[in-house]
């Protein structure tokens, strides 16, 4: 599927938010409620990125949007709480909850869309899976989502 091109609507819907500002790794566009990830093993690690490479991890959720210029630009990110996604989400329905949410690297690449989330139940796991947090169920019209980000190592998830 392709880049998030938009802002979406994510809501706070429960509990308490986690929110960090991160540096970016460079110039580029953070839609409020993309998918944003941490640079690993490059010159840039630790550093924000919303275009995921293969070694890179899930960071959180982009809190609100905001175009960089230049590397360490800080970016809003929530890592922690309950938030609501938009409930269309082709692969992921009612059925669903309670069910990790992520990306399988043998089925596809990683992205800053939730639209191209699957739930992870039933996947052979390797490493550089990701997974963003568990479906905890859905209230007008939205997705909830307790964030828990993890990527699967050969030692596990980390």
């Amino acid at each position: 599927m392709a880049a998030l091109d938009k802002n979406l609507n994510v809501e706070h819907l429960a509990g308490t938010l986690t929110k960090i500002a991160v540096p970016c790794d460079g110039a580029d566009k953070f839609y409020a409620g993309a998918l944003a990830y941490y640079k690993y093993s490059s010159t840039a690690s630790g550093k924000l990125t919303v275009a995921p490479a293969a070694t890179d991890r899930f960071a959180g959720v982009v809190a609100k949007y905001v175009e960089t210029l230049a590397a360490d630009e800080l970016v809003e990110i929530v890592i922690d709480g309950v938030i609501g996604l938009p409930a269309a989400i082709a692969n992921i329905d009612a059925l669903d909850m309670g069910d990790f949410l992520g990306f399988d690297i043998n089925v596809g690449a990683a992205t800053d869309n939730v639209a191209d989330l699957i739930p992870l139940t039933g996947v052979t796991l390797a490493a550089g899976d990701i997974c963003i947090g568990k479906a905890v169920g859905i209230q007008g019209g939205k997705m909830l989502v307790k964030l828990d980000p993890k990527t699967y190592t050969a030692a596990g998830w980390i």
